[in-house]
């Protein structure tokens, strides 16, 4: 799911991606800045994969090293996540 969810409408997300850039930092052409910000589905995988090595989950992580109680995190997912 989370390879899919990285690929899902990629031409969008690299355009609005580049736009923002070109506002931050117009000094450098996008080829320059764009692979700076871009989210590669494979190194997303390692990043949760390295995660889930540490920490056992991304909620793991965000607890234990990021500091959010439980109920916040409650919270966030209430906010930010479509219900199923």
């Amino acid at each position: 799911m989370r390879a899919r969810f990285a690929e899902q409408d990629a031409a969008a997300r690299r355009a609005a991606v580049e736009e923002q850039i070109d506002h931050a930092e117009p000094r450098h052409e996008p080829e320059v800045r764009v692979p700076l910000l871009a989210a590669h589905a494979e190194y997303l995988e390692t990043a949760y994969d390295q995660i889930d090595a540490d920490y056992g989950s991304v909620a793991g992580f965000v607890r234990d090293r990021l500091g959010v109680s439980d109920a916040e995190l409650s919270r966030l997912r209430g906010r930010l996540l479509e219900p199923d």
